[in-house]
């Protein structure tokens, strides 16, 4: 029988990937210490690999037994004992050296612990395998993920090309009614441009980044990025965007800990007017409390200038913090949570400066293979420092948010990626009312 096909056990890549399934095979018990490795088995098999673990901790008679470390092995690494988990597996495929499902389990064991080296000579014999879609589109990730944690000890480069279509149900992030009512003056109808304006659009991104290390640990890193957004609708040239930035700093990693610090500069266009610059520092740090947890947070200060409107420019304070949980469970979820506090400093208007508080929820599965399926909730509210000129009446904001991805991994570089966004920010000011949805299908091409 086909070794790939015989039994489902779950990998996770830590902050690079989320979890993905390995489909590997089940052995053929021997008679010595059968009911053990029989409830060991059974154990993994009801994705109770913590109690799979316990239980074999409690009979170290078992250790040794081939069938015995190969299930103990992939429970130790389910629950972060990467170190035991690979002792365990070695000892298996020692003596077994052409069951594939063992070197499957051993090759994540290696990610785990970190010996790249290691781990991607197994993933590149696996791969050489012919195994199943399924498990091909695995290995691809931590084939890929090693290529990016390689970052830490050798210089490497990615790009990528992005290439989009979508629907804009409010481009100019407009009004719903020209005609609305606001304090003081009561009754007012609103110019063209002030009403949501839909539109269809096209969009190109390109982007790429480089890193090399400079000591053990530490690497340099600088990156660069331009998008372009035209819409269809003449009433929405305006709103055409053309975004481009690039970023520089330097990445450290020391134990469980990744910190980074970056410097940016950013500008944005809108209809080819030079709208918004933006120049920003930012200092985080990605603590991995476990294989399948992570905590990180992150400081930035932004200098926001708007060349054409020098009254809005500001300062712009945040503080994000996030927590990452994989499951080991079908489907392999994995949840993100989130919390944002921002200040936004403006000298010259109390009206245009505010403080900023919110959340976000996301959610990922991967129900087939090469399959992604995300989701993402956000609120956020705005609360401005000092009244509207002419109306009397300070501004306060929710904008809420509702995301969804689904993405398809057509090659190793090419994935086909269809996203909506449903949002909508309410306003004790009608000005600043507004609905806004996108759908959109794209392109992403990954160059190597």
């Amino acid at each position: 029988m086909d070794v790939w096909r015989r039994l489902n056990r779950r990998v996770h890549l830590g902050t690079s990937l989320r979890p993905v399934w390995i489909v590997c095979a089940a052995l053929a018990l021997q008679p010595v210490h059968a009911a053990m490795v029989d409830d060991l088995k059974a154990l993994l098999e009801n994705n109770q690999s913590a109690a799979a673990y316990s239980f074999g901790l409690a009979h170290p008679e078992g250790l040794g037994q081939p069938e015995f470390d190969f299930y103990f092995g992939i429970a130790a690494i389910d629950q972060g004992h990467a170190g035991e988990g690979v002792l365990a597996l070695e000892r298996y495929v020692l003596q077994f050296p052409a069951n594939l499902a063992a070197r499957a389990q051993l090759a994540r064991g290696y990610f785990a612990l970190g010996d790249d080296a290691r781990a991607r000579d197994e993933f590149e014999y696996l791969q050489k395998q012919n195994p199943t879609e399924e498990v091909s589109a695995v290995i691809d990730r931590y084939l890929a993920a090693l290529n990016e944690r390689s970052a830490n000890y050798r210089t490497t480069s990615s790009a990528y090309v992005e290439a989009g279509l979508g629907f804009d149900t409010n481009a100019n992030s407009g009004a719903g009614s020209a005609d609305i009512s606001v304090p003081v003056l009561g009754s007012v109808t609103l110019q063209p441009g002030g009403v949501k304006v839909p539109s269809w659009y096209q969009s190109l991104a390109v982007g790429g980044q480089i890193s090399t290390p400079i000591a053990p640990g530490l690497s340099i890193l600088a990156g660069a990025t331009i998008d372009d957004k035209q819409n269809d609708n003449q009433a929405a040239a305006a709103y055409n965007m053309v975004s481009y930035g690039g970023k520089v700093g330097v990445a450290y990693l020391r134990d469980d800990n990744l910190f980074h610090l970056t410097a940016g500069s950013s500008e944005l266009d809108l209809d080819g007017t030079d709208y918004l610059r933006v120049a920003s520092i930012s200092a985080d740090v990605t603590h991995q409390i476990d294989e399948l947890q992570s905590i990180t947070g992150a400081l930035q200060y932004a200098r926001l200038r708007y060349p054409t409107q020098t009254i809005r420019d500001s300062g712009f304070s945040t503080l994000d913090v996030s927590y990452r949980r994989a499951f080991i469970a079908q489907w392999d979820p994995v949840l993100s949570v989130g919390a944002t506090f921002g200040d936004e400093r403006n000298t010259q208007a109390d009206n245009l400066a505010r403080h900023i508080y919110g959340f976000r929820i996301d959610a990922s599965v991967a129900p087939l293979a090469r399959w992604v399926v995300s989701a993402g909730l956000g609120f956020q509210e705005s609360n401005y420092d000092g009244p509207e000129p002419l109306i009397l009446s300070t501004r306060q904001d929710h904008y809420g948010s509702l995301d969804l991805l689904a993405s398809y991994q057509w090659t190793k570089q090419l994935s086909i990626r269809a996203e909506a966004l449903v949002s909508s920010n309410r306003s004790n000011l009608a000005l600043y009312a507004y609905d806004r949805d996108v759908l959109a299908v794209k392109l992403h091409y990954d160059l190597k």
